[in-house]
């Protein structure tokens, strides 16, 4: 396989979804600001939540309620999740295609997790950093 000789029509699907996906997370951020914005805006930013690792979406607490500190181990494990989920594949993947060849496979899986890591860049980091925003008490002290 010659990557040099590989079609320009993916390579160019391929930054396209990217710039896409960094642009959905860009906009999750401005979510995070505590700000009204407008319902067209508003809809859109919710929609797009998903791409924010944000929980909430899947409305867990109408099941479970979830205590903070709950909501925020299930953000940061969401990521390890879906690392293992694409190690499972991999493995699965390399025994039934590639005779178990895990050494000539590596570079594939060290490139889809680059990949991940690369595509919710903004989204880890904004998980990470949620418990150092702080938030206005009601009762006016802080």
């Amino acid at each position: 396989e010659r990557r040099a000789k590989q079609n320009r029509s993916t390579l160019l699907v391929a930054l396209a979804s990217s710039q896409l996906v960094t642009i959905y997370q860009q906009l999750g951020v401005l979510d995070g600001i505590a700000v009204k914005w407008p319902a067209p805006f508003s809809d859109v930013l919710r929609a797009l939540a998903v791409m924010n690792f944000d929980i909430r979406i899947l409305q867990v607490d109408c099941v479970a309620p979830a205590p903070p500190l709950t909501r925020f181990a299930m953000r940061v494990f969401l990521v390890f999740a879906l690392l293992a989920s694409i190690g499972v594949i991999h493995i699965v993947f390399v025994l039934a295609f590639h005779s178990g060849k895990f050494r000539k496979r590596m570079p594939s899986l060290i490139g889809s997790t680059g990949t991940i890591f690369m595509s919710f860049f903004l989204s880890i980091l904004s998980s990470l950093a949620s418990p150092l925003q702080c938030q206005q008490h009601p009762n006016g002290f802080s």
